[in-house]
């Protein structure tokens, strides 16, 4: 027994060897492995895959035991390696961690797992690997611990191929009881969860995308095309014997919530691109409107707009809309966005109504400071 399903494996007169977990009455049962392996297929994220079934005279088990089957993903002509024993080959088992876990995937070379179509910007186990995170994230599964992943190493070749995802037995609020599913909200039973790295999902996606920041665009921009009528035809698929009413809705709650989250992030890690070119486009206008009051700070009642000449920080702040901002610092001849969100709308604003108007008032100011200083001249040629 490992882990909270009593596991054996058996030679299956279909699907060949496979591994059986049995459900225990209130620990984690396993339809949580059936559903996350239909949600990781919605990804496209290689996972183990699991039927439902029934012992009929095994051993000594009750007659009828519920149980999930699960064809072996191991490949012919090779060796299976844990997790751990990649982290300490690459001598980065110093700590489990997602920079220490991703490195190791690239230091070894590990590859996708054979016969294996991935989305497009996907293409080493590194790259999958971010994706079996955000599987996680989704399905909050804290189990992915460095015994729960590994790879396939060829007798032939040599080559390393990660394996598909596996061991979600632990996800998706199994571990609540019918009381539970009454008495707790998602978004409490959520505030305490955590990753197998010991961050919050959320903080693990973060980390990934740093490090892997392609793949973890693929990976979130997969996700947004799972709606939610998708995951209600895959709990609609399990049979009623499997899974309660309560754990049912509290599942897919759980998974809106956790998706709509993902998907948050997404905006905020890959919309930097898109704001970079709008503080292109606005600070330049911003730094003229200081220079019609001689000023480095200017507060009206729609916005402030100061510039500071020591750490040659740009910030606007929209009072209307706190989520109207700018933070950009002056470079080496360009402006670097810090921190801004500017919409749309606020630079079409700026662009097309604030900088015409400057641009006149400056010509103004101009053309008047020209006539002040004719003025001045006349007076001197006249004396």
């Amino acid at each position: 027994m490992d882990g909270y399903l009593e596991k054996f494996w058996i030679e299956h007169p279909q699907l060949g060897r496979s591994l059986v977990k049995l459900d225990r009455e209130l620990t984690a049962k396993a339809w949580t492995e059936k559903i996350s392996s239909e949600i990781a297929k919605q990804l496209n994220v290689p996972c183990a895959e699991y039927e439902f079934g029934i012992l009929k005279g095994f051993d000594d088990y009750p007659e009828n035991t519920q149980v999930t089957i699960s064809p072996d993903f191991q490949v012919k002509n090779s060796n299976y390696y844990q997790g751990v024993e990649l982290l300490e080959q690459t001598e980065l088992n110093s700590g489990y961690s997602v920079a220490n876990t991703i490195m190791s995937l690239e230091f070894a070379n590990i590859s996708l797992p054979e016969n294996y179509i991935a989305p497009n910007g996907v293409a080493t186990g590194a790259d999958l690997f971010v994706g079996y995170l955000v599987l996680d994230s989704l399905i909050d599964n804290g189990d992915r611990h460095s015994k729960n992943w590994g790879y396939n190493e060829s007798l032939t070749d040599g080559v390393r191929h990660l394996t598909p995802a596996y061991d979600h037995g632990v996800s998706l609020g199994i571990i609540l009881d019918s009381n539970d599913y009454k008495n707790i909200s998602v978004s409490q039973y959520l505030e305490y969860g955590k990753s197998a790295f010991g961050d919050k999902h959320n903080a693990v996606i973060q980390s990934a995308a740093e490090l892997r920041p392609e793949a973890a665009k693929v990976w979130l921009e997969q996700l947004a095309q799972i709606d939610r009528q998708q995951i209600k035809e895959i709990f609609d698929r399990i049979p009623s014997d499997r899974i309660s009413p309560g754990a049912s809705k509290f599942a897919q709650e759980l998974l809106e919530h956790n998706r709509e989250k993902l998907l948050n992030l997404s905006k905020v890690l890959f919309t930097e691109d898109t704001q970079q070119k709008r503080v292109n486009n606005v600070a330049p206008v911003l730094t003229q409107y200081l220079l019609l009051e001689d000023s480095y700070e200017i507060s009206t009642s729609s916005a402030s707009i100061k510039f500071d000449l020591k750490s040659k920080v740009l910030t606007y702040q929209d009072k209307n809309n706190p989520d109207e901002r700018l933070k950009a610092k002056r470079g080496s001849g360009e402006w670097i966005d810090v921190g801004s969100s500017i919409s749309a709308d606020k630079e079409s604003y700026i662009l097309n109504k604030v900088s015409p108007a400057i641009e006149q008032t400056l010509q103004n100011k101009q053309a008047k400071n020209s006539s002040t200083s004719e003025d001045r001249q006349k007076r001197h040629r006249s004396r």
